[in-house]
């Protein structure tokens, strides 16, 4: 896998991209499926860092590849939007 792209492994540092909060800081458990750009084939588990209403410090969430992201590729506007830049996901 290319080491200069953004990839997600486990024990890395990320964002769990919630509908509800925004993005969630999370540390990746563990990731099953296949390798390669961020997708459903991917299954992350990851454990909550900080309270972020709706969820717990300490909380489990299992998501898709698409849901999970690293934490270098969240951008923030000026006008506080926030975009997500392409990344790979390194299933274990």
């Amino acid at each position: 896998m290319n080491t200069g792209a953004l990839t997600l492994r486990t024990d890395d540092l990320a964002y769990y991209d919630s509908l509800h909060g925004g993005p969630i800081p999370c540390k990746v458990l563990s990731i099953t499926g296949r390798s390669g750009l961020a997708s459903t084939a991917q299954t992350v588990t990851l454990k909550v860092t900080a309270d972020s209403w709706p969820y717990r410090k300490g909380a489990e969430l299992e998501t898709s590849g698409l849901h999970a992201f690293p934490r270098r590729a969240l951008t923030v506007g000026d006008c506080g939007l926030f975009g997500i830049n392409a990344y790979l996901v390194e299933a274990q």
